[in-house]
């Protein structure tokens, strides 16, 4: 088999990407906005309590170095 060249391959790959998006089921606005809203509160939530073990750890340390 030959060799194709870059620009074939490339406009193949993108053709098969084409093809694969029409696909996909895609979320309506609803679905999308509560989602995010979901993500975006549990990121907040595990960013606080990431805070709260780095802050408390830092007590901590500079307790015992002291």
């Amino acid at each position: 088999m030959a060799k194709q060249s870059f620009l074939t391959r490339t406009q193949k790959f993108f053709k098969e990407v084409r093809s694969e998006l029409r696909k996909v089921s895609w979320p309506n606005r609803k679905t999308l906005v509560s989602y995010s809203s979901v993500v975006v509160a549990s990121v907040a939530v595990v960013s606080f309590i990431v805070w709260a073990f780095d802050t408390t750890f830092v007590q901590i340390f500079k307790f015992i170095i002291k």
